[in-house]
């Protein structure tokens, strides 16, 4: 299942919804692309296996959860060990979580 979340400070622009869901009838996968306005994040995140965010603080909330994370845009903590560092393309099959470690020491 893929979860689409709206950036709380959308301003609406863009219909992320309505775009959303079509490219998701386009390719066959309607049942398992969801979008949501808002909502509970931990409990959200409770239920991840990985995320993909263009530059957001979520990340770091993410991280906590130890779970991968890909970061095709810009952001402070994109560094080899904390997100995967290859292609988005290969993030869904061999995307690890990150190290122990490295996620402890950048988050404090």
């Amino acid at each position: 299942m893929l979860l689409f979340k709206q950036h709380p400070l959308n301003n609406v622009l863009m219909y992320w919804k309505s775009r959303i869901q079509r490219l998701a009838r386009r390719y066959k996968v309607p049942d398992r692309v969801h979008f949501v306005r808002a909502g509970n994040l931990y409990e959200q995140l409770t239920h991840t296996l990985g995320t993909v965010l263009i530059n957001s603080t979520v990340g770091m909330h993410v991280l906590k959860h130890g779970c991968p994370v890909k970061t095709p845009g810009v952001a402070v903590y994109d560094i080899p060990g904390l997100t995967f560092q290859g292609p988005l393309d290969d993030f869904w099959t061999k995307a690890e979580n990150p190290t122990r470690s490295c996620a402890m020491s950048s988050l404090r």
